[in-house]
């Protein structure tokens, strides 16, 4: 039995439960587990989230046929 609870202490709880908006979507509300029973909630600005999509890029102009 004991191995067993410290197996379950050990677990990998690196992952989200649940995530939220806020009305104006500024802001997410994730919600990790810290434990079996408990969440630990983190709240992320969405701009300091997002990230600009690069430039496409080609190369067909430079290939020789």
């Amino acid at each position: 039995m004991l191995s067993v609870l410290a197996f379950l202490q050990h677990m990998n709880f690196d992952y989200v439960s649940k995530m939220t908006y806020n009305r104006d979507k500024d802001l997410v509300f994730v919600y990790r587990p810290d434990g079996l029973w408990n969440e630990t909630e983190h709240v992320y600005e969405v701009h300091h989230l997002e990230q600009m999509v690069p430039s496409p890029v080609t190369a067909v102009k430079d290939m020789t046929m």
